[in-house]
């Protein structure tokens, strides 16, 4: 997809000159985790000082059969989409945050149960 190509090239050289960890994303209905990346290549399945922004696209409350997973980079980390089921695509994003420590959590909507969760852990 072109469009995609284009955003990597314009949002990339950005997110890495400037040291960001991570990229929040909404709208596509689904929702995934990536690890570490940078021109497109997995840099470490870790979140502990990251050495590239890791994405997290989570608009996993829109409607059903919309977006479709295609197969998983080596990149993926986690994957929710409405093949897991309703009760675990509809979900909303929960974090936590102080100066070098962010906690993630996916947490469905029908019961409440966290689906995912991370830290991402930075030097002071």
């Amino acid at each position: 997809d072109p469009s995609h190509a284009l955003a990597i090239a314009d949002l990339e050289p950005l997110l890495l000159a400037h040291n960001v960890d991570v990229y929040f994303a909404g709208h596509n209905h689904n929702y995934e985790t990536t690890w570490p990346i940078r021109n497109g290549t997995l840099v470490a399945k870790s979140f502990d000082a990251p050495k590239a922004p890791f994405y997290v696209v989570s608009g996993a409350a829109g409607p059903p059969n919309i977006d479709k997973f295609g197969p998983a980079a080596e990149w993926s980390r986690s994957r929710i989409g409405f093949d897991d089921g309703f009760e675990k695509a509809m979900s909303y994003t929960r974090m936590a945050f102080e100066r070098t420590r962010l906690q993630f959590e996916q947490v469905a909507i029908a019961d409440g149960k966290v689906l995912d969760s991370f830290e991402v852990t930075r030097a002071a």
